[in-house]
């Protein structure tokens, strides 16, 4: 990994750098692998109706549209919840 070197570099740097090197592409390759572990999962559950929502904009109720034609001719909803506690500051104990 010595394609790059930076001025006056030690060897312990230069030993430290290609190993902190290595260990990042194992986490982009692991990463890589998880998302496309991901991109091919089975169909998942199905709704048990196709529910109807109505839009609400500005205190007006809008039109009515089914669950199923909200996304077009996508076949998957992939939802993701992030929960976390108004006390939180953003950083956690160790």
């Amino acid at each position: 990994m010595r394609d790059r070197l930076y001025p006056n570099e030690s060897r312990e740097y230069r030993e430290a750098r290609d190993l902190l090197l290595e260990e990042e592409y194992a986490i982009v390759d692991k990463t890589r692998a998880v998302a496309a572990m991901r991109r091919n999962l089975p169909r998942g559950g199905e709704l048990k109706e196709d529910y109807v929502c109505q839009w609400a904009k500005d205190g007006k109720v809008g039109e009515r549209v089914r669950f199923s034609e909200l996304f077009g001719d996508k076949g998957t909803l992939i939802l993701y919840s992030f929960i976390s506690s108004p006390w939180s500051s953003g950083t956690r104990a160790t």
